[in-house]
């Protein structure tokens, strides 16, 4: 056992540091920066701040290109063949902004589809909130 050279507290006999912030010379890791990585887009002399992973494989991409890099991977991912994808797509493109922004005319809704929202719409008027058939009441009172 030894003692710390700065408050004179009890050291262990492996003992590097102390809880008085004591710490022996030469114990601490030296310190090396990384090499300069470039981007791996061709031409692109600016260091890479992260490594991804594309369709090819690992690519390491400075600043400028990952938000490139990122909308791509995006798009790949919205055009996949998933259902939930492939579902989504089509009811905005089917949405009645969609074919206005782009000149489109609107869709009629088939026979079918109307029955069951006509059918929906009797449902959810069985369903009153709190308070409403005061109001009608109210509202028969006033123009009888």
């Amino acid at each position: 056992m030894s003692n710390c050279p700065e408050c004179n507290g009890a050291l262990g006999t492996r003992a590097t540091k102390c809880r008085c912030g004591w710490k022996m010379p030469g114990t601490a890791q030296s310190f090396e920066p990384k090499a300069h990585i470039d981007c791996c887009y061709a031409g692109c002399t600016e260091g890479a701040i992260c490594k991804v992973f594309t369709k090819t494989g690992w690519a390491n991409v400075c600043n400028t290109h990952y938000p490139k890099l990122a909308r791509e991977n995006a798009k790949l991912s919205y055009s996949s063949d998933s259902p939930a994808c492939i579902e989504g797509r089509k009811a905005w493109e089917n949405s009645p902004d969609y074919r206005a922004k782009h000149g489109l005319p609107a869709k009629k809704r088939d026979d079918a589809l109307e029955a069951e929202l006509a059918a929906m719409k009797d449902r959810m008027a069985a369903f009153r909130e709190p308070g409403e058939d005061l109001e009608e009441e109210l509202a028969d009172i006033a123009n009888p």
